[in-house]
């Protein structure tokens, strides 16, 4: 081979090489986030602790995606209802995250009432393969002031505070890449039901527009709004504390265009 042969081989060896590297970290800047699954159950009796003590779940992620010590993540099973139509996930509890390192992390359950009642979920506790999925979560008393749906400091949430809750929930999102973010909005039980009811949707709506406005990179589309009133309180009312922890805004992540219902509402007769 000629000295031009080889300078043109190894140059063109060179360019296949860059392509492919460069190939391999386009890949990885723009692979889609997979949701993490509980891949181990460790009982009480197993860990050498009492009866009663809860059961560990473990997960096949943990710091390398931004899961830590304390946080709630809800535990979805998917399920196909019927033959001709894609799976749903159901949403059964949550999963608190008591230790997490990198590539695993261990959390306690707390079962959905409706959920474990229902006639889809026969086993009631977490199984091998169940999707969790990361939630942050807003007081709303950051956000807004009682009983209003208008943002604290206006629009853009011009309030010191209201602009950092924001920006977590832009880091939130830029993180974990999803499909689709679901902004939830909470109440306490005081007060009118309905009424409740259409001030967490009006709440959620205020956080997705600002969102929406306040950072180009989100687009209209990414972003549903859904109030739940007091129908999912994660504290009892019963004091002014735990019905702070009512009041609340939470960020859902959706990794595929896969519904993700409560099954109370599914029918009993579609399986």
């Amino acid at each position: 081979m000629n000295s031009k042969l080889r300078i043109c081989a190894g140059s063109a060896v060179a360019w296949n090489s860059f392509v492919s590297v460069l190939l391999l970290f386009m890949g990885y800047a723009y692979a889609e986030f997979t949701p993490p699954r509980v891949v181990a159950i460790m009982h009480s009796e197993y860990r050498g602790e009492g009866i009663g003590s809860p059961s560990l779940y473990g997960i096949n992620m943990g710091l390398e995606s931004n899961i830590t010590t304390g946080d709630t993540l809800k535990l979805y099973r998917e399920k196909k209802i019927r033959a001709h139509i894609n799976p749903v996930r159901i949403y059964i509890g949550n999963l608190t995250i008591t230790d997490s390192d990198v590539g695993l992390a261990m959390g306690t359950f707390e079962p959905k009432k409706t959920a474990i009642d229902g006639p889809f979920i026969r086993h009631k506790k977490p199984m091998k393969g169940d999707f969790v999925v990361p939630v942050l979560t807003i007081s709303s008393n950051v956000l807004f002031t009682p009983g209003s749906a208008e943002l604290r400091g206006g629009t853009l949430g011009a309030s010191n505070e209201t602009r950092q809750s924001f920006q977590k929930i832009a880091d939130f999102l830029q993180f974990y890449n999803p499909y689709k973010l679901i902004i939830e909005g909470h109440t306490d039980s005081d007060g009118d039901e309905v009424f409740n009811l259409d001030l967490s949707q009006r709440r959620a709506e205020a956080v997705r527009q600002a969102l929406i406005a306040d950072h180009d990179f989100i687009d209209d589309g990414l972003l549903d709004a859904v109030g739940y009133g007091e129908s999912r309180p994660i504290a009892d009312n019963v004091n002014e504390e735990s019905k702070a922890q009512n009041r609340r805004i939470e960020i859902v992540v959706v990794w595929e265009n896969v519904e993700q219902v409560p099954v109370e509402n599914l029918d009993a007769g579609s399986e």
